[in-house]
């Protein structure tokens, strides 16, 4: 039976003291202690003025209530606001504190025995507050209700200061009790980082066995079925670890245990980064990709490119995944706020399944997923989104969706960062006129407005004349009227008249010379028939410079060589180098997103790679199986890079352990020195170039397997790590190979992949000293080897690194060339491989396949211990060296 002791009105926040004293009265006249007091009116109080904020009137009702012989002392809280339209997200979002209601009922809730809401739309809220009545007591009936209220009316109002007094009692217990929980809190925290950093071992070590192992076991011979049951296996350890980082990740974010670096980020790239990592699904899913980035964005700011990338990649996923049809996109925009300080604001737009509009406030919300049914057709932690939304607000930015929830309108994700303007890399080539490609005329025809939009507005900042239509019929017609274009961008698929078919019917009206043909596909490359058509096959997304250099290419009518991004090149990415070098490889890197670009990477050289997300796992990854390179990632949490290495050599010693190569972020020379004076054997920096990741692993070999006599493969010697003046080797972009492993040469295999075969070594009969005039033949076959090689390379890289190398490759050659002829005039047979190796393995980084020949004779001269016959290829080698040097300056000069 519940028994009503007194009913008070609220119109202003003055009357919320009035019904606190009544409370408080009350309770202790129910015999509540001080602390139990304080809570149940602290508890009124937020509830009260919630309740005011959205009515203009509240009314409390206290009274004791009974339930199987319990009673409580209960408030009720009424107001006549508008009421809660979707009180089920409210109650969900009290945890996360995400609306101003939630607030209220968060510390309220907290606070009492027992809580209860009550809400519609337009007919106000009503909230209940009960604590139950101290043990002890006599059961409370109509007589003491009665008696109280007799006492209650009886006694006059405190004066204002008794009342301030008394209130500051109440808040010293509030804060003494604040203090406790938030004492509380943190120990908590601390509890749960240490139990999430323990358990993470714990899981993760069983787990990277098994994918350990179940590498291992692909790498036999299996029958079709047994290799299907270990593909899943594999995958299936892969998509667990995914989960598992996701909730580390988020963990840490949550524990405020995440550092943000502050390095130059260039924007462009770290959009085609991202567009690169999920390119192969959206290609799977004939999807369409692309960027655009508005012309008052600056190039570079200063952030953290890999969680920039983290949170793109985690939309880019999403939209992939969402969307079965159409295209996805990314915008770029921007906003001076002030001086070199920009607000830099991202979109990513699908033709997705959408999101219904009442999922869109609880999306970023942490284990949230729009279909939350045991039914759901799309997996996930729902943890991309949060992490995201932490991130962007880590560096000063905010994240938010817009969908009209229409399967085939799809979604937008917005999200923002601050950072300072700072100096890019030279790319002054894609953002302003040029001249070999001012007023040519160019043909685009895409299906897809955004790609339209896209190569449009890009051909047009290079002042081309851009006409621009949506179908293969509309550019027939064009043809038919005798428009004359200079090129022609044409998409692979396009509806009733595709890529090809359009190819063959300008073919009918222009010659290859009169239209070059560009290709534009998302499916790979077109088969040897259909290329014949084109004069290059794009892979979307298309990157400027890529387009940049094929248009150049295409209009001085030169066959291009394959694009850099395409999904399947053999230019940047030699796919068969991991057959032709076998080697077990260890990548250790904490970043989930670097360690998805590094495996994406490896992958596609043919690897396949363990992971270990710290150093402690690294050491007991290599004493449960053999690896014969580590990459190590320098600073990572629980055990860094540094003190691995030190542990690894302490184990293995240094004749059967595996070579460690340094990843840092960090390239001063200080940074070197510090991983050279660890015992690592190889440095790259981050982020991690294809060329120089190439040329660190063609100097690593392979240990002997756990069944083979010791020395039946040799751990790379010491020649191997010090070629250059520093304490490690400068990174190169690959090596030569013995032409023995060499498949048959072919214009599309990348730099270091092959060597010409030359049928005898033309000889040069003069002394070591002096180096004869070439013949017109040499010049002319050494001339075109540069260019061939310098050309492979300009498209991997850029202009930029190709000066590099060049660079590189001038300060470093003669010492080697120098140290061969001093081995030559000794008799020095293993001095001379030692050098020879090095200056074939230098030449081999720029493509100079027929000077890395040379280098290979007297290298494998060496190696069966003798010198005789070495003085005659020294001079032939000579003679060639000083022609390319004449070469490679000229390039330098040029550019």
């Amino acid at each position: 039976m519940d028994l009503p002791i007194v009913k008070i009105a609220i119109q202003f926040e003055q009357d919320i003291p009035l019904a606190r004293q009544r409370l408080q009265q009350i309770a202790k006249l129910a015999g509540f202690s001080v602390a139990d007091t304080t809570r149940l009116v602290t508890s009124l109080s937020e509830i009260a003025r919630n309740a005011l904020k959205y009515g203009e009137n509240a009314f409390v009702d206290v009274a004791v209530v009974s339930e199987k012989q319990r009673q409580y002392l209960q408030a009720v809280i009424t107001d006549d606001g508008p009421g809660i339209g979707n009180l089920d997200d409210v109650l969900a979002a009290v945890d996360s504190g995400v609306s101003n209601v939630a607030l209220g009922i968060r510390g309220a809730r907290r606070l009492v025995d027992r809580f209860h809401i009550e809400s519609n739309k337009g007919k106000g809220t009503v909230v209940t507050l009960a604590k139950r009545l101290p043990p002890g007591g006599s059961y409370v009936t109509a007589a003491h209700v009665t008696q109280w209220v007799d006492q209650l009316a009886k006694e006059t109002p405190k004066s204002v200061y008794e009342m301030l007094q008394a209130q500051n009692q109440e808040l010293g217990v509030v804060l003494g009790e604040l203090k406790e929980a938030k004492e509380e809190a943190e120990d908590a925290a601390r509890t749960k980082s240490e139990f999430l950093a323990n358990m993470s071992h714990e899981i993760r070590t069983p787990l990277n066995a098994i994918i350990g192992m179940t590498g291992l076991l692909l790498d036999t011979e299996l029958p079709p079925d047994q290799r299907d049951y270990v593909d899943t296996i594999r995958s299936s350890g892969d998509a667990l670890l995914g989960v598992i980082n996701d909730i580390l990740d988020f963990s840490k974010i949550d524990a405020d245990k995440l550092d943000l670096e502050e390095v130059p980020v260039d924007l462009r790239d770290c959009i085609e980064e991202s567009l690169d990592l999920v390119a192969q699904k959206a290609a799977e899913k004939e999807l369409d990709i692309g960027y655009l980035i508005d012309d008052d964005c600056p190039a570079a700011i200063i952030g953290d490119h890999t969680r920039l990338r983290q949170i793109l990649v985690n939309l880019l996923g999403n939209a992939v995944k969402f969307t079965h049809e159409g295209q996805i996109s990314v915008h770029l925009g921007c906003t001076n706020l002030s001086d070199d300080l920009y607000e830099v604001e991202f979109r990513v737009q699908d033709t997705g399944i959408g999101i219904p509009p009442d999922r869109l406030e609880v999306l970023f919300q942490a284990f949230s997923q729009v279909d939350t049914s045991t039914t759901r057709h799309y997996g996930g932690t729902g943890l991309g989104l949060a992490i995201s939304l932490r991130l962007a607000e880590m560096m000063h930015g905010r994240i938010w969706v817009e969908s009209s929830g229409v399967a085939g309108e799809g979604s937008t994700f917005f999200f923002t960062i601050r950072g300072e303007k700072t100096t890019p890399r030279d790319r002054s080539h894609l953002v302003t006129e040029q001249e070999d490609l001012r007023g040519k005329r160019v043909l685009i025809v895409d299906d897809v407005p955004i790609n339209r939009q896209i190569l449009e507005k890009q051909t047009r900042i290079w002042g081309m004349d851009s006409t621009v239509v949506e179908s293969g019929p509309a550019a027939v017609a064009l043809i038919e009227a005798n428009e004359q274009y200079d090129v022609a961008i044409v998409d692979m698929q396009m509806p009733g008249m595709d890529g090809v078919q359009l190819a063959h019917t300008i073919r009918q009206h222009r010659t290859p010379k009169e239209l070059p043909l560009m290709l534009l596909t998302s499916m790979g490359a077109p088969d040897r028939d259909q290329a014949r058509l084109f004069a290059v096959s794009l892979v979307k997304p298309i990157k400027a410079d890529v387009l940049h250099r094929n248009l150049q290419q295409a209009l001085g009518g030169q066959r291009v060589v394959p694009s850099a991004n395409m999904a399947k090149t053999e230019e940047l990415f030699d796919s068969g180098m991991g057959k032709r070098h076998p080697l077990r490889l260890l990548l250790t890197e904490d970043h989930v997103v670097n360690q998805k670009v590094a495996l994406l990477i490896l992958g596609r050289l043919g690897y396949r790679a363990d992971v270990a997300a710290n150093g402690l796992e690294a050491v007991d990854a290599v004493q449960r199986q053999i690896y014969d390179v580590v990459l190590m990632d320098v600073q990572m949490p629980e055990m860094d890079g540094l003190t691995a290495t030190g542990r690894i050599r302490e184990i293995f010693g240094d004749e059967f352990r595996p070579r460690i190569i340094a990843m840092t972020a960090g390239a001063l020379k200080e940074d070197r020195d510090s991983c050279a004076e660890a015992g690592m054997d190889d440095y790259l920096s981050k982020p991690i170039q294809v060329a120089e990741l190439m040329a660190a692993l063609e100097r690593s070999e392979r240990l002997p397997d756990a069944d083979e006599p010791s020395g039946v493969w040799a751990v790379v010697p010491k020649k191997g790590r010090s070629s250059t003046n520093s304490s490690l080797p400068k990174p190169e972009p690959s090596h030569q190979p013995e032409p023995s492993h060499q498949p048959e040469p072919s214009h599309q295999d990348a730099p270091g992949d092959t060597a010409p075969e030359i049928d005898t070594a033309p000889e040069v009969d003069t002394t070591i000293a002096g180096a004869a005039p070439l013949s017109s033949d040499e010049t002319v076959a050494l001339n075109a080897d540069v260019s061939e090689g310098l050309e492979t390379l300009r498209a991997m890289g850029g202009q930029g690194l190709l000066n590099e190398l060049i660079g590189i490759y001038l300060e470093d050659a003669p010492g080697m060339l120098t140290a061969i002829g001093e081995a030559v005039k000794r008799a020095d047979a293993k001095e001379l491989e030692r050098s020879a190796h090095g200056l074939k393995g230098c030449s081999a980084n720029l493509g100079l396949s027929l000077l890395a020949k040379v280098c290979f004779e007297l290298e494998d001269a060496g190696r069966k211990g003798t010198t005789e016959g070495s003085a005659k290829v020294l001079a032939q080698l000579e003679a060639c060296y000083e022609h390319i040097v004449g070469l490679l300056k000229s390039e330098l000069q040029k550019s």
